[in-house]
């Protein structure tokens, strides 16, 4: 039982947004062990957490090939992204305005959807070579709605044996 949209389908939809934005820029996935950062300007994506925005829906599939019980969990994920590098504060304002837009929105795929973004913000990062480099950091907020099917029994007809009352023995 796996939900219908994971982790990796929206940050796929997220990576493909912010490299249509900044196509001079990498975009990777952050956590990742012993892999040193790209050179020059990159941005990271982090997931930091996720929030249900409504009670489930349900819905039934009775059919020759597939009997389950479908649970849809509207859900908020939230993604830390962190801009690197030259002009990054450049870029961070950029995501903050276009995620609140109809490009943001229109961009992704019609089962994972923009919500809001916070406030772009400075983190002073000093590298180990110790030297300043830029570093601004940002929560975009997406809606998705994973599909969880279960198998379910189902039956389209009843045998009913009545029995009358009085017959029965106190």
């Amino acid at each position: 039982m796996i939900p219908s949209i994971s982790d990796s389908d929206v940050f796929t939809a997220l990576r493909m947004f912010l490299m249509m934005m900044f196509p001079s820029v990498e975009v990777i996935q952050a956590q990742d062990n012993n892999v040193p950062p790209p050179k020059g300007a990159f941005i990271t994506m982090n997931n930091v957490g996720k929030r249900r925005l409504a009670t489930n829906s349900r819905s039934y599939t009775d059919t020759e090939d597939q009997q389950t019980q479908d649970t849809v969990m509207p859900t908020e994920y939230s993604v830390q992204v962190d801009f690197y590098g030259e002009e990054a504060g450049e870029r961070a304002q950029t995501l903050s305005a276009l995620f609140f837009d109809y490009v943001a929105y229109d961009s992704f795929p019609n089962n994972i959807k923009t919500l809001y973004a916070s406030d772009p913000f400075q983190i002073p990062l000093i590298t180990g070579e110790k030297n300043y480099l830029e570093r601004w950091s940002m929560d975009v907020k997406i809606q998705y709605n994973p599909v969880i099917s279960t198998p379910m029994t189902f039956f389209d007809s009843a045998s009913i044996e009545l029995t009358p009352i009085s017959s029965l023995k106190e």
